[in-house]
């Protein structure tokens, strides 16, 4: 059984994350031989959290004899293992079983417990169903308390499909998301730079809309290395019917460098001036932005010119742009709910800046766009994307893809969003429903495993 659980484990993280076999294992990065090693060192060590829960849920499972508690225990065990796995190991929470189903009936219960009580949801059912063929293989029959428990899941997802939206429209905002598909190597070169901001200051120039986006990392420098002419270059297309967002880095006065995402937007004078605000990235990328103790050699072998970034949570959380929030998050921030999601009940949308270009596989951008649809679900919000190969595109609060540019190609995608105003259960309470069903759970587990055997309670 051990074997059984370790092999699921390795296959689901091995298929999940294929998409970063295919980077490291390039002859241009570690190339065959190192890469492989590196990636499943990196596999193995993602599934051991998950191999533990799930056989600690084995050996507690023996002395229960309820189908439902048991379903509920497996499923509270890989709940468990994700989030003990993000606090050893952060920053990959990229396979939450709920991304895979925005698409489906359990999508509804996106905007009242978000993704992780998703996650939950979906497992238990699915041990459930389980039990129920378990049944019918070895009794012929199902146990009453399964037929009741499947009852009970039918009404509650018919109850959840006629639940209306918590959200409503508001004025749209003129919104134009640049693709610059700027070639990895290119990204960082000193030479480039001038045309790099170039782009940008042209491209925020040209479109009129009321709020232009760059990519992560779009200029990729320290806000304070920047020329005066330079820094004139991208203020001028801010004007007061408009404001610009892109990547860059920021620095400190200790010389801490962070990944962020910089707001122009012009206040009014006299004299009118420019005003720059900064959004720090919160959650690092490992290897790429930070490196973890021990794995420092990958990043020099990478040749990755910023791996000793910092973070910090002291700064701005939103920007407030022609009077509709904008709920920043650059690249990984999207893949945290919790961050992200507010109560104040104002008219808003959530953009993300990202720099997928390191990965060449296209599952690792469809994989993001499914993160997107879930972060618009679960707060009924649009979600705006850009990036530099892609996924650039505009997701409505319903979650659907209103409009996406083709990937790996440079282009402008302008749009009328609409912000959306008003509060879901998921952004009032967060991962709440996900602790109750945990808690619920080791409560009903405790309970029958103290629960003294039959022939002692006669």
């Amino acid at each position: 059984m051990f074997v059984n659980i370790t092999f699921f484990w390795l296959a689901s993280y091995g298929m999940g994350l294929r998409w970063m076999a295919g980077t490291v294992l390039n002859e241009r990065a570690l190339g065959p031989v190192l890469g492989s090693m590196v990636y499943v060192m990196m596999i193995a060590g993602l599934s051991m959290v998950g191999v533990l829960c799930l056989w600690s849920a084995v050996l507690l499972s023996a002395k229960i004899r309820s189908y439902a508690i048991c379903a509920a225990l497996f499923a509270s065990a890989l709940c468990v293992a994700d989030l003990l796995r993000e606090l050893i190991m952060p920053s990959f929470p990229w396979l939450h079983v709920g991304y895979a189903h925005v698409d489906s009936p359990f999508a509804k219960l996106l905007p009242l417990a978000g993704v992780q009580a998703d996650d939950w949801a979906i497992e238990f059912v699915a041990f459930l169903i389980a039990a129920n063929l378990l049944s019918l293989a070895v009794k012929r029959s199902m146990h009453p308390a399964l037929l009741i428990a499947d009852v009970i899941i039918l009404l509650l997802f018919v109850g959840l499909a006629r639940l209306g939206p918590f959200t409503h429209p508001a004025t749209p905002l003129q919104v134009a998301l640049m693709q610059t598909a700027v070639a990895p190597p290119d990204k960082f070169r000193a030479s480039l730079l001038g045309k790099h901001i170039a782009e940008i200051g042209d491209f925020a120039a040209l479109h009129r809309a009321q709020l232009v986006v760059a990519p992560e990392t779009a200029v990729p420098t320290t806000l304070r290395a920047l020329t005066g002419a330079q820094a004139h270059y991208l203020e001028r297309g801010v004007d007061d019917s408009r404001a610009l967002l892109f990547g860059a880095f920021a620095e400190d006065s200790q010389g801490d460098v962070f990944n962020s995402a910089v707001l122009l937007q012009r206040l009014p004078g006299p004299p009118p001036t420019t005003q720059r605000t900064v959004y720090i990235k919160q959650h690092l990328s490992p290897i790429g932005e930070y490196a973890p103790t021990g794995f420092g050699w990958i990043a020099e072998l990478f040749g990755i010119p910023l791996s000793n970034l910092r973070s910090t949570r002291d700064s701005p959380r939103n920007f407030l742009v022609f009077g509709v929030t904008i709920i920043p998050s650059v690249c990984q921030d999207l893949l945290y709910g919790e961050d992200l999601r507010t109560t104040a009940n104002s008219t808003r949308i959530v953009v993300n800046l990202s720099n997928l270009a390191f990965f060449s596989n296209a599952l690792a951008r469809e994989q993001f766009l499914k993160i997107a649809r879930a972060r618009a679900l679960e707060q009924q919000v649009p979600v705006l994307l850009t990036a530099n190969f892609g996924p650039t595109a505009s997701i409505g609060a319903d979650g659907s893809i209103d409009r996406q540019l083709p990937n790996r190609l440079p282009g402008a995608l302008e749009i009328a969003v609409t912000p959306h105003a008003g509060v879901t259960p998921y952004a009032r309470f967060g991962n709440l429903f996900l602790y109750l069903a945990l808690a619920l759970t080791t409560v009903s587990v405790i309970v029958v495993l103290l629960r003294p055997p039959p022939a002692a309670r006669a």
